[in-house]
Order: structure tokens, then C-alpha cells, then sequence
């Protein structure tokens, strides 16, 4: 659903809110078109609207951006236009591989996430909508290897909001900030994320707007170069803890990896400490985290994820 709108909006960040990963990278950021005023459409991309409608929907908006080489995607923010101004309590992220300028129609990643949700409000007044700037740090970073991908954020809430897009996402990006410009659609059957319904029969993805190609959603993306990812790492963590100390060294050993390349290590998202860890000739690397306090711990190398309890 599309609806064409003009505003004039007040302003705000999430001031000290920890979404904003110090060691992140900015892999695309269009929420600057909200900060400016430039935003002129509103795409449907939430789960949820009976507490506004009396029946549920489940309706995307995509949009694309590149990456070249593998990231792990830390943090998603997204300007929303809501009816009710409720904060939604958890975050459904779908990623896509782009097909001629077209979103696939399975995700090959995704995440439904109900931790680290902030929002803060800015001023709709002119349409009566509450403008709601949503982020999520995902507990489980989304990695991605080199390429074009589309990715869709759809809140969960019994309210119901769309996604803020403008034609003026290159001007206030400073640049060409995306190439194929926006899709949506109702999820259906494709979308694993939502119980509810679409009500319009689009389950393929459309962009049959004439300004469809120049349309960017206000949007920003985070992540962290993951190194030289080969798809074929075998990664180990164990948790090394002397008698008496109650923190833990836990060491991540690789095999398998780009022969004489370099991959990066996170433990514990949603905000992680990060580790380079260089690799021998025969792909061998070998890495520490210290200081790690005890407990259940996780790591992450490339597309692997284990698992470390730290225990005397």
C-alpha cells in the first residue's frame, strides 16, 4: 500500500541509544530525508494493525543497498508514520537477494527479534500519523556476503505504520545512495516472520510507481567488515577459566578459511567486542577474547556460530 504524502518533520535522533555500534560501519543511511524534510511517501511494511483496523496484515517494503565484501549487519533504523505511536516489541528483518532490480521472493536471511527495540518519536502533526524512528541491534548479526540485497524491516504491534520513502533520497544522501530503488508486497506464504493477511493480492514484488526507481526508504544500515569469508570455515570456541577468577579467556580457533586471509570474530551481539584474527597458509588461524566474564558466551565467524559456556 502507497499513499502519497508531504510533511514537514521535527527532528530527532536516538540520543545515547547503544543501536549505534562505535566499531560499525554506516553501510547505508537515508534517514537523513526525515532530518530534511524530504520524505513524500509512506510504504506499508508491518505485521500487526488489528488494534487499528480489526484484522490483522502483513504487507513488505524493501529496498536496496550493496555491500563490497562480507559484512555482519549490527543495526537497522527505520523512520515509520504509525496510527497509534506504539512502540512495537519485537522486529521481523528479511534479506533478499536482488534478481534484475527485484527482491527474490524467499529470504535467504532473517530475523525476528524481540530484544533491543528503542524508539523515539518525531512529529507528523500535519496528517495526523505519529512518526515513530525504530532501531534494532540484532541479537544474532545477519551475515552477508559481497553484493546488491534488498532488505525489508516490519515491527510487530497491533498498531499499524509504514515506512517513510522520498525521491529526494539521493539528494539528501549526498549521492547515489541505491540502485534499483524500492519493492513491496504482501508477504503470504512467502513470509516466514507474520501470522497475519494481506488484503491485496500482491504476493510478487512491484515497484510500478513511475518514481519507483528513484524512491529510497529512510533507512540506515550498520555492520562489520566480516573478513575473508570463504564459505567453508570450521570455527571452534572454548572457554579457558583458572581456579578462583571469575572471568574467562575464550579462545576461537579457525580451519578451513582463505589461506593467508584475515576473518573477523564477535562475541556477544548485540554489542559485540570484535577480534581480527589472521590466517596462516593453510587457512589455520587462532584468536582470544580475555576478560570474558562467566557465563553462556557466543561467537561468531562468518556464517558460523558457536556456542561458549565460560565455567570455572
Amino acid at each position: 500500500m502507497r499513499r502519497t504524502i508531504s510533511v514537514i518533520i521535527v527532528t530527532l535522533w536516538l540520543g545515547g541509544s547503544s543501536v549505534f555500534r562505535a566499531q560499525a560501519e554506516v553501510l547505508y543511511d537515508l534517514l537523513c530525508m526525515v532530518d530534511d524534510h524530504e520524505y513524500e511517501w509512506a510504504l506499508s511494511s508491518y505485521c500487526g494493525g488489528e488494534d487499528v483496523f480489526g484484522v490483522p496484515f502483513d504487507l513488505q517494503a524493501a529496498d536496496d543497498f550493496s555491500i563490497d565484501r562480507p559484512y555482519f549487519i549490527t543495526a537497522v533504523i527505520v523512520n515509520y508514520v504509525t496510527w497509534l505511536g506504539e512502540c512495537p516489541n519485537r522486529i521481523c528483518l528479511s534479506v533478499f537477494l536482488e534478481e534484475d532490480c527485484r527482491a527474490s521472493n524467499e529470504a535467504v536471511a532473517y530475523l525476528e527479534d524481540d530484544d533491543n527495540v528503542v524508539c523515539e518519536p518525531f512529529d507528523d502533526g500535519r496528517f495526523g500519523l505519529r512518526g515513530l524512528r525504530i532501531a534494532t541491534a540484532p541479537s544474532s548479526p545477519i551475515f552477508l556476503g559481497a553484493g546488491t540485497w534488498f532488505l525489508s524491516c516490519q515491527p510487530f504491534s497491533g498498531d499499524w505504520g509504514y515506512a517513510v520513502a522520498g525521491v529526494g533520497a539521493r539528494r539528501c544522501a549526498g549521492g547515489d545512495e541505491f540502485r534499483c530503488g524500492t519493492n513491496y508486497r504482501d508477504g503470504g506464504d512467502y513470509n516466514r516472520c507474520c501470522d497475519g493477511q494481506g488484503s491485496y493480492g500482491h504476493t510478487d514484488w512491484r515497484d510500478d510507481n513511475p518514481s519507483a526507481d528513484n524512491l529510497g526508504m529512510s533507512l540506515r544500515i550498520e555492520g562489520i567488515p566480516a573478513g575473508d569469508c570463504v564459505d567453508g570455515e570450521i570455527v571452534s570456541a572454548t572457554c579457558k577459566v583458572r581456579d578462583g577468577v571469575r572471568r574467562g579467556r575464550v579462545v576461537v580457533k579457525i580451519s578451513g578459511g582463505q589461506p593467508n586471509g584475515t576473518v573477523t570474530a564477535l562475541l556477544d551481539p548485540p554489542d559485540p567486542r570484535s577480534m581480527s584474527i589472521a590466517l596462516d597458509g593453510s587457512g589455520r588461524g587462532k584468536g582470544k577474547f580475555r576478560g570474558v566474564p562467566l557465563g553462556e558466551h557466543r561467537v561468531f565467524v562468518c556464517d558460523s556460530i558457536v556456542d561458549v559456556p565460560c565455567a570455572p
